[in-house]
């Protein structure tokens, strides 16, 4: 006999009784909050780039209210010119007398989201800032940064028409001071934001402090309305609802591939953070896993958008548009922001015993009388990013609930949905309530099934067919021409750290110095921009480049080569912006000196010096040609080196310098005949 066979048989034979949920209306409490997703860490960046018929199917699945996700909440990070997990968003302030509202694709993506979803609840983080904020004072929580955010808003509603709802304070680090975020507010509501509230923590720090720091202030515990914690697990913080009366939010969650794996944590998350914690909002990270490949933390989306000039995507890893959009549906095309949880203590949410197979459920109602009610009961396997009471072990089982006070009667229509790792979000048959006001759902082992008196979801599908995948086209070319002055992003370039923009027809690192103390992460690699994908083996790379000295230059190009430079990179394999060191790939630099380096990551592999007096101002080619082992390069027609490596074999190209103003041209990559 299996072991499985065994539990399952055990369990069959049990005659331990099992209580039904009555579901109470009477006990409806704490106020749903909504369901949300992350565009931050630059996860978002490659699908504006889409060509907008796929674009369009895309944002659908994800705003469009019963048909996808037809999310709540779209978080969105505050551009800071630094890495922040997967790459760098643009700030809309590169100095203190720069201000540009249009840089970057956050404000697009707000308009698009909108345009979906009217309603959708907007929350702005910084993850970092450029140098100059609080440089003279008292770094990142400084006056300075009042301004900033308030630029930011005003830039968000003049390019958007839309004010932001709700705004964080910084990214997984500690909470600024009180008198920080007391003046924040004040700024705020100067500025005519009193409409945007604060929400405190965003990371995952003991909430001991701020607790007790708003009970002795109540000027700082009226400056935000609301606590947020990261991947927060069983940590419960009764105290927030108990003593600050504010409701208690996982404002980052998820993290998961795209998986059925992802998918099915995700659904633990969304009924489990309110059955262990009374969460009431959660927002997953990341919206879309829109990213170059080789970058930190795969596939961590709601769904994958990653060629766009293919036009491919997809919502999970086996190439489907299953993915945990889904299990996001399973709660969000049936519930909206205002509904209210009935108690755990009540019995209208909570864990499954094992006599029905493990498992949870949550039960919401409609704020207008309680004319509507969804039932969400997940049982699915994990494994998720801790093990909270029930999770692991599920089997199929059927799940009672009596309809009780308050709730619509026998008679009423009850439409389910079902997920599972073969096929998601499809309709079942309806369930009427009988006379008992009892009813009866089977839920097999690791699945998903929702029943409400919401009879409008669906499971859309995208108007136009999803093209085949296909690597990035070559011969690929750019003189930068096209686009319009130091607004939208360069097509297919992603940057790292630092800034590039199309300025004069060229592209360019614009942040004259690197942030310093207001970096999210205490690593410091010098600006890179990279494109491709892991097709670009055999190839040659040309670019035409200046630079212009560093005012304020620190990082890794400091010593015998110098802060002001150029450099460029192929077959960069593996990258991540949270590290110190070169890129992991060839790349041959230039500095103002006219000394040149050929590196493979952090080994040098030639260097040498260009004529002398070496003129920095005289733009040069650089060249690059990756042929199997044989790497060759020239600086204009000059051979450099032509040596034989083997440490990468594919991988991205990159274009990068120090903190300086930098210009590359006449871009190009084109493959080696063999």
């Amino acid at each position: 006999m299996s072991i499985i066979f065994g539990i399952t048989l055990l369990l069959s034979l049990l005659t331990v009784s099992y209580a039904i949920p009555i579901l109470d209306g009477t006990t409806a409490h704490h106020r749903f909050d909504g369901i949300g997703a992350l565009s931050a860490g630059a996860s978002s960046r490659l699908l504006i780039d889409y060509n907008e018929s796929y674009r369009s199917d895309i944002l659908d699945l994800l705003f469009k209210p019963s048909f996808g996700a037809a999310l709540h909440i779209l978080k969105i990070e505050i551009g800071g010119d630094m890495q922040s997990t997967d790459g760098s968003e643009p700030s809309h302030m590169h100095t203190k007398e720069d201000i540009n509202c249009y840089r970057g694709y956050e404000y697009w993506l707000i308009q698009e989201a909108k345009k979906r979803n009217p309603n959708i609840i907007l929350y702005g983080l910084e993850w970092g800032t450029p140098r100059f904020i609080g440089e003279n004072s008292t770094g990142f929580h400084s006056p300075d940064n009042w301004d900033y955010i308030l630029r930011w808003l005003q830039c968000i509603q003049n390019t958007t028409g839309y004010t932001v709802d709700y705004l964080g304070d910084w990214n997984e680090k500690p909470m600024g001071p009180t008198d920080y975020v007391k003046g924040l507010r004040s700024t705020l509501d100067a500025g005519g934001f009193s409409n945007t509230l604060i929400s405190l923590m965003d990371n995952d720090y003991s909430l001991n402090n701020l607790v007790e720091q708003a009970v002795q202030d109540s000027d700082f515990n009226a400056s935000f309305i609301s606590v947020g914690r990261h991947y927060a697990c069983d940590y419960a913080g009764p105290t927030v609802e108990s003593v600050l009366h504010k409701p208690y939010w996982s404002t980052e969650d998820l993290s998961m591939p795209n998986s059925w794996l992802g998918t099915s944590c995700w659904a633990q998350l969304l009924n489990r953070n309110y059955i262990l914690m009374n969460m009431t909002s959660t927002i997953a990270w990341s919206l879309i896993w829109s990213v170059p490949i080789s970058l930190p933390f795969q596939g961590d989306g709601l769904m994958n958008a990653q060629e766009p000039w293919s036009g491919y995507y997809n919502g999970g890893t086996d190439n489907s548009l299953n993915g945990p959009l889904w299990s996001t549906a399973h709660t969000t095309q049936f519930i909206q922001p205002g509904w209210r949880y009935l108690l755990v203590s009540g019995n209208g949410s909570g864990l499954l015993p094992p006599s029905v197979g493990n498992g949870s459920y949550v039960t919401l109602v409609s704020s207008d009388n309680f004319n509507d009610f969804t039932i969400v009961v997940e049982k699915t396997v994990g494994p998720c990013h801790c093990v909270s009471p029930g999770t692991g072990y599920t089997a199929d089982g059927t799940v009672e609930f009596v309809i009780g006070n308050g709730l619509p009667g026998p008679g009423t229509v009850l439409h389910v949905w079902r997920s599972n790792e073969t096929v998601q979000f499809w309709k079942d048959t309806d369930i009427i309530i009988p006379n008992n006001s009892t009813i009866s759902i089977f839920v097999p082992r690791d699945s998903i099934v929702t029943i409400s008196t919401i009879s409008t979801a669906s499971h859309g599908i995208p108007t136009s067919a999803i093209p085949p995948s296909a690597n990035f086209p070559l011969p690929y070319f750019d003189n930068f021409d096209q686009y319009p002055e130091d607004t939208a992003p360069v097509r297919y370039f992603a940057d790292q750290t630092g800034s590039f923009a199309a300025r004069s027809s060229k592209f360019m690192q614009v942040v004259p110095a690197d942030p310093g103390p207001n970096r999210w992460v205490q690593e410091d690699v010098d600006p890179i921009s990279l494109i491709g994908d892991n097709s670009l083996g055999n190839i040659t790379i040309n670019v035409t480049t200046t630079f212009q000295p560093a005012s304020n230059a620190t990082g890794p190009g400091a010593g015998t080569f110098g802060y002001t430079y150029t450099q460029l990179c192929g077959r960069i394999t593996n990258y991540s912006g949270l590290r110190n060191g070169p890129p992991p790939g060839y790349c041959l630099a230039l500095n103002a000196t006219g000394s040149w380096l050929a590196r493979a990551g952090e080994t040098v592999l030639e260097m040498g010096q260009l004529s002398t007096p070496f003129d920095p101002t005289i733009s040069r080619i650089l060249t690059l040609t990756l042929n199997n082992e044989q790497i060759i390069g020239w600086i204009d027609t000059a051979l450099l080196f032509n040596i034989t490596a083997k440490q990468y074999q594919y991988g991205l190209v990159g274009l990068g310098s120090g903190y300086h103003n930098a210009t590359f041209d006449d871009f190009s990559i084109v493959m080696v005949e063999q």
